[in-house]
């Protein structure tokens, strides 16, 4: 085997721009939020099903549907949050 001088040469990388800084906890906020949503909205979706008497089916779907919708918001508003932060 020859070797070829014509190769272009491997160029360094700086790991610390393609890693993420680890956290060790969520912030309390973020905590306290996710409680109350689950609590508070969980509550009154609950409070809405029986008052409308929809059956148990039902409930659960519109409440997976509710949650996802939640989740949705949170992703959103967390990734509009990181996008303004960003350096």
């Amino acid at each position: 085997m020859t070797r070829e001088d014509g190769l272009p040469a491997a160029t360094p990388l700086d790991a610390h721009a393609y890693v993420e800084k680890v956290t060790s906890a969520p912030p309390w906020w973020r905590i306290v939020v996710n409680v109350a949503l689950v609590f508070g909205v969980g509550g009154l979706f609950w409070s809405a099903v029986l008052y409308a008497e929809l059956p148990l089916w039902a409930a659960v779907i519109g409440y997976a549907v509710v949650a996802a919708g939640v989740e949705l918001v949170i992703w959103s508003v967390t990734r509009r949050h990181a996008r303004r932060t960003r350096p």
